[in-house]
């Protein structure tokens, strides 16, 4: 693999990473408000609990997506440019 490959594969990883860490930061915040919030909370009598799930669970289904897509997409691109001139991988 080239230098200007290398850069190109560091890029779409951190890319990746950082999806992933959104992904999971996402469901433990939904674990925890589902285990600890309690379903009575409210401020001007609405209750804040389920509307606050179902955006956390939204965005965890959505990262999770995005994250299978661009990791698909990164380990397809890397077993075409992932050789180095000797023919192994890394």
């Amino acid at each position: 693999m080239d230098e200007e490959k290398r850069k190109e594969f560091k890029i779409k990883f951190i890319k990746t990473a950082v999806l992933l860490n959104l992904l999971i930061l996402f469901l433990a915040a939904t674990v925890l408000v589902a285990i600890l919030v309690p379903g009575d909370v409210t401020f001007n009598d609405t209750f804040y609990k389920t509307p606050l799930l179902v955006v956390l669970g939204a965005g965890t289904v959505i990262f999770a997506i995005l994250t299978h897509r661009l990791y698909t997409t990164t380990r397809k691109w890397l077993e075409v440019h992932g050789k180095t001139k000797e023919g192994w991988e890394e």
